[in-house]
């Protein structure tokens, strides 16, 4: 696993015309993305649920979207 910078494209599936360019840090061993909460307000992606994660100070909850 590693970490690499890129420079992405977001954008809602239901308007794919309207692209926010990013640059990202891509863990090369992640299972999901993490995306600032006001760009995918922005872009008018909703949450589809909320999940539980163990992480190492306890548990953190966060809201999945998705993109693709």
């Amino acid at each position: 696993m590693s970490f690499l910078k890129v420079k992405v494209g977001i954008y809602n599936p239901a308007k794919p015309d309207e692209i926010v360019e990013v640059d990202a840090l891509v863990d090369t061993g992640a299972i999901y993305s993490v995306i600032r909460r006001d760009l995918l307000e922005r872009l008018d992606v909703r949450p589809l649920e909320r999940r539980r994660f163990r992480s190492l100070g306890g548990y953190v909850e966060r809201d999945l979207e998705r993109l693709g």
